[in-house]
């Protein structure tokens, strides 16, 4: 726009308030309705960030009692070897097929632990979103 255009607007809202006041009001309903969409957006992924977390919740309920499972028949066979060992028969296969499962199991048992430790935070969801105004009236 030139000079001119911007002298003539100038004019024409002087010479008609109303225009000014109409120019607030679209504005302010502009940002109203980009705040309302904001709030909506965030809600869904809160809401998404929760399917998720409980999603997580089970795979980790599910895989506790088979890590548990695991690491008795581990301990079982480590006995095993320890009986074997002092009757002084050949172990050798069985002590390196124990230590691969026991490095299996430990891999396990970090990733398990580090999933629950994360769970265990109160409010896991909120660490990853600002909490909402909006949240409290519903």
């Amino acid at each position: 726009m030139e000079t001119k255009d911007w002298t003539d607007a100038l004019g024409l809202a002087l010479q008609h308030p109303v225009l000014i006041v109409a120019a607030v009001v679209i504005f302010c309903a502009a940002f109203g309705v980009a705040w309302w969409l904001r709030g909506h957006w965030a809600k869904a992924t809160i809401e998404a960030l929760r399917e998720r977390l409980e999603f997580v919740r089970e795979q980790l309920a599910v895989v506790k009692p088979q890590l548990a499972d695991a690491e008795e028949k581990v301990a079982a066979q480590e006995k095993e070897i320890g009986q074997l060992r002092a009757s002084g028969a050949r172990t050798q296969r069985l002590e390196q097929s124990t230590y691969e499962i026991r490095r299996a199991l430990d891999s396990v048992t970090a990733s398990t632990s580090a999933i629950d430790a994360t769970l265990s935070i109160p409010n896991v969801v909120r660490a990853h979103s600002k909490p909402s105004a909006t949240k409290r009236s519903d």
